[in-house]
């Protein structure tokens, strides 16, 4: 299994660097392990599944959602892809 905690996509990267979510998250898809990920935007368009969803109070009384989002194996896709 992974789990990532990467930059979330409307925030800036690690120590001022652009972080790549779109090739990010197509190194996460080709895993042939299960990947978790939090985020705080909703992933579209994507076989990612949503598993969990936490409002989440900050700082100065700003508040978030915390969603965290499995993947299957690339094996696993295959298969699905198969049967379907």
């Amino acid at each position: 299994m992974i789990y990532c905690d990467p930059p979330y996509e409307d925030k800036e990267g690690y120590l001022s660097r652009a972080f790549d979510t779109a090739a990010f998250l197509a190194w996460c898809e080709r895993q042939r392990q299960p990947v978790w990920l939090s985020e705080t935007k909703a992933l579209t368009g994507t076989r990612w599944e949503r598993k969990w969803a936490k409002n989440i109070a900050g700082i100065s009384n700003s508040h978030r959602t915390e969603l965290l989002y499995r993947i299957a194996p690339l094996s696993q896709q295959r298969k699905e892809r198969r049967a379907e």
